[in-house]
């Protein structure tokens, strides 16, 4: 794993450029694919080079310079990654939409950097929003239940959701629990208040609470 902090939006470009260059590179020398996942965190992180040489609360700043520089990078980008197998994932973030009288209303109030030139040219967007804290006994966070929506998708079919629960510890990313409201979801679990009800294929009834789950998973595979 490689590890980048670039400093502007520019450099994060110019990383993702590179890593490209690299990727082909190796293709024309081995005739093998490179298998290379990309993460930017995030696309609304990193100032550009005119923000960092205006200074901060300069006037006469360029508006969308982040959209213009996106929208000229993916034309580039998006070549590359139609002949190599590299996966890019860019992260952005959602921010409330400013008007002239304050904070927009109505049924678009969020906005987000470069958000055109990077849903236009993306395979797949997700968008995730947090829905419920999972706290202990003693009312301290221990997780959280994120709810994950596929906008756009050209691969199959899109606007499907998954609930997905986080834990705050070294677990994670929940694998049991997004099966077991996978397996509720289309009735393969029944859930009665806080248990969920399982018949077996020799016809028993095994009864459980969702922090048991994993167990079951390991008891009986064939769910």
């Amino acid at each position: 794993m490689l590890l980048f902090q670039p400093e502007t939006t520019e450099d994060a470009i110019g990383v993702i450029k590179e890593l490209f260059a690299k990727a082909k590179e190796h293709h024309d020398a081995t005739g093998e694919d490179a298998l290379i996942t990309i993460i930017l965190d995030s696309a609304a992180g990193a100032p550009t080079r005119g923000e960092m040489a205006a200074g901060l609360g300069a006037e006469g700043q360029k508006a969308g310079g982040h959209a213009g520089l996106y929208s000229q990078a993916m034309r580039q980008i998006v070549r590359g990654i139609a002949s190599t197998r590299i996966a890019l994932i860019i992260i952005n973030q959602e921010k409330e939409k400013l008007s002239f009288t304050g904070f927009a209303r109505g049924d678009s109030t969020k906005t987000m950097i470069a958000a055109n030139p990077l849903n236009f040219h993306s395979s797949m967007i997700l968008t995730t929003h947090r829905i419920q804290i999972i706290k202990d006994s003693k009312k301290v966070p221990q997780g959280i239940v994120t709810r994950v929506r596929v906008k756009k998708n050209k691969n199959a079919a899109p606007f499907s959701e998954a609930d997905v629960t986080i834990w705050f510890d070294d677990r994670g990313v929940d694998d049991a629990a997004s099966i077991l409201a996978m397996a509720v979801a289309i009735n393969i679990i029944e859930k009665d208040r806080a248990w969920y009800v399982y018949e077996c294929d020799d016809g028993d009834i095994r009864k459980f609470q969702a922090a048991s789950f994993k167990n079951v998973l390991e008891e009986l595979p064939e769910i």
